[in-house]
């Protein structure tokens, strides 16, 4: 079976880092992510999609990131079943189990300052750059 999933987008609060009793350092942060499609009559809207990261992908999650920053990651999605107090009913939760957390330029959609870019020129070719293959020879191919 196969569980991956890659996601881009921007971190809407701080990371949370804490630790469980064994020590272990565990970080909780939610990312936006914008949905490719939009009506033309409408804002695009987002995605808020809760990340899981331990470990030393804390750390850096921690150390490195905070509200705003864009961010790629990919992990696996982890649905936990637990019963709603209120109603009584079984209800899902959706996490993602960060194992690799790394920088991003940001939003690919985004319009940003034009790079430039140097131009090259094609190369010329004359009579003389190419060699007459005879009608008689087999070809290598």
């Amino acid at each position: 079976m196969l569980n991956v999933i890659t996601l881009q987008g921007r971190l809407v609060a701080d990371p949370e880092l804490r630790q469980t009793p064994q020590g272990v350092n565990v970080c909780s942060f939610t990312i936006a992510c914008d949905r490719n499609m939009a009506k033309p009559s409408e804002d695009k809207k987002a995605d808020f999609i809760n990340i899981t990261a331990w470990r030393h992908t804390a750390d850096f999650v921690k150390r490195y990131f905070q509200k705003g920053s864009p961010v790629v990651l990919d992990g696996r999605l982890q649905v936990d079943t637990f019963v709603d107090k209120d109603t009584g009913k079984n209800r899902n939760s959706y996490t993602v189990m960060a194992n690799n957390v790394n920088f991003s330029q940001g939003d690919p959609n985004r319009q940003s300052q034009p790079q430039q870019t140097q131009i090259q020129t094609p190369p010329t070719y004359t009579q003389d750059s190419f060699s007459v293959i005879e009608d008689g020879e087999d070809l290598p191919f």
